[in-house]
């Protein structure tokens, strides 16, 4: 989305990863309801259950809840549970997209910021990104700072 000097991408709801999410969410919900009616109930397995339901409900909660936003000078990834700093985009040498396929550790999609100092900036981004919203992000990026930025693609 674009507004006047500024652009933002959002997480989506419809998406791979949320159809993938929900599904799991379904899922476990399913089994948490049918061990509570089994006449053999294993109070372990409720609460297995209940954790795993509850942190896939709070995984997914924070993916929707993530955002890009540029005002053309900095760069801003805000998300519940990931506090990063924003970063100068006239000091930014590229933009590096990483899909990490199911790797939970790092998000989904990676985005790296490299500096003209070689530091890096990581945001790692969940399972709820389109990979083109993020491309058009970074065409804006790019269109904003005047030059390119975008390595690889």
């Amino acid at each position: 989305m674009r507004e006047t000097g500024s652009i933002r991408a959002r997480a989506e709801l419809a998406s791979v990863g949320g159809i993938i999410l929900l599904s799991m969410i379904f899922s476990f919900f399913t089994l948490l309801i049918i061990s509570y009616r089994s006449p053999y109930h294993s109070l372990w397995l409720q609460w297995l259950l209940t954790l795993v339901l509850v942190a896939t409900l709070v995984y997914f909660l924070e993916g929707l809840t993530e955002e890009l936003r540029s005002d053309g000078k900095t760069v801003k990834f805000r998300a519940w549970f990931k506090p990063t700093p924003p970063v100068d985009l006239a000091k930014v040498k590229t933009i590096v997209l990483v899909h990490e396929g199911l790797n939970v550790e790092h998000g989904m999609e990676t985005m790296f910021f490299e500096f003209f100092d070689g530091s890096r900036v990581r945001f790692s981004l969940g399972p709820l990104w389109h990979q083109h919203h993020l491309l058009m992000f970074v065409r804006g990026l790019e269109s904003l700072a005047g030059k390119p930025l975008l390595k690889g693609k």
